[in-house]
């Protein structure tokens, strides 16, 4: 006899007090993913401010009476046996929600993977023991995203929070061994904390290995599944690329947003300075292309420090001229290719000016190296 397939509710919490703010790119695959095998499944998104997952002292997400009560009566109608958060909710409401819907369980999403043995025999899908993983979706033929979703609360709805991050198999292929920096010479990693990559990144340890390359037309794909979307729906206030170290999938995304007549949206880019010096003569003929209306933000763009031993100690993999360099292509692009290329205006340089090893020396050096470039603003 068929197992019966139980609903499925995917609560997604946002940021409604930042942009692009943080958003989960696998929901879409994973939406899609039910669709395909045939399991009911409603995706709900809540807009929360930054700091509310601290509200009680650890990183859980309060809802407000209204929007904890729209979050019940979906998962009443859905029937579902399954509610899947991207981030977790306040244990109390958790344990109401359980209590209150027979058979549900409730589950986190992390970083695009669902793996608990568990929840995978609760789904009864064809999953490995791996579980669900969106790299897995980019060696699927028939693979498609679903963006529908529905606004958990009224913030949800408001203009400018439909953005959507493109799925490019990792925000940052960067994945330096920390082996051989004499920084680290002597330590022992723990098995959980991968060595290689930035050594402030948290996305070391959950990201152990390069996903597959991804393809133009898979990106493209993505885009068509998202203009299918938009029928029923406003336009996405906008499209983000991660990472901009191929330049060609750049140039694919523009392409397919013409075709999906979606050229006005805007495209925000994130780039490491030395990723971006070297794309830098494909950008410039890309953005000198690109059309009436259409335009690329740079939102975020790592400098980090303008000390060659701090950029050591973070295991960043360049130097300060390569820092400089990048910040100062910034402003030229934003200069030569006025209304086409901005980055000012969001802030976007990371800077790590002060650690437990830096030298007082060094952080006065940073802050007029940051003073001389004038982007007291834009970091």
């Amino acid at each position: 006899m068929e197992t019966m397939k139980h609903g499925v509710l995917l609560a997604e919490f946002v940021t409604s007090d930042l942009f692009p703010g943080m958003f989960e790119d696998s929901l879409p695959f994973f939406k899609g993913f039910l669709n395909r095998h045939g399991i009911p499944n409603r995706w709900l998104r809540f807009a929360v401010s930054a700091d509310n997952p601290f509200c009680h002292g650890r990183d859980e997400v309060t809802l407000d009476e209204d929007a904890f009560c729209r979050l019940l009566r979906a998962a009443e109608r859905l029937r579902a046996r399954t509610a899947v958060f991207t981030h977790p909710l306040f244990g109390r409401q958790r344990r109401c929600l359980e209590r209150a819907v027979p058979g549900l369980r409730c589950w986190t999403w992390r970083d695009g993977r669902l793996s608990t043995p568990d929840l995978l025999t609760r789904l009864g899908l064809p999953l490995g023991p791996g579980g669900f993983r969106h790299e897995d979706m980019l060696r699927d033929p028939d693979a498609h995203a679903d963006y529908r979703w529905e606004p958990g609360n009224p913030a949800a709805s408001l203009l400018g929070r439909d953005v959507v991050y493109l799925y490019t198999g990792a925000d940052c292929a960067y994945r330096r061994p920390v082996a051989g920096n004499p920084c680290y010479a002597g330590i022992s990693f723990p098995a959980s904390v991968h060595g290689f990559g930035c050594a402030f990144c948290g996305d070391r340890e959950v990201r152990p290995a390069p996903p597959p390359a991804v393809s133009a037309s898979w990106v493209e794909r993505q885009i068509r599944d998202l203009a299918s979307a938009m029928s029923s729906r406003r336009p996405q206030a906008a499209l983000v690329l991660p990472d901009i170290g191929n330049a060609g999938l750049l140039s694919a995304v523009i392409r397919a947003m013409r075709r999906s007549g979606m050229r006005r949206t805007p495209l925000l880019i994130g780039a490491r300075l030395d990723h971006l010096l070297r794309v830098r003569p494909a950008l410039e003929r890309i953005i000198a292309g690109m059309r009436a209306g259409e335009a690329v933000h740079c939102i975020t763009a790592g400098a980090e420090n303008f000390v060659y031993d701090e950029l050591l100690r973070f295991n960043k993999g360049f130097d300060p001229l390569t820092a400089i360099r990048g910040v100062n292509l910034l402003k030229e692009l934003e200069a030569a290719h006025g209304g086409r290329f901005h980055y000012s205006g969001y802030r976007p340089l990371a800077v790590i000016l002060l650690t437990p090893w830096t030298k007082p020396s060094d952080l006065a050096y940073n802050l007029r190296i940051i003073q001389h470039l004038g982007i007291e603003e834009e970091a």
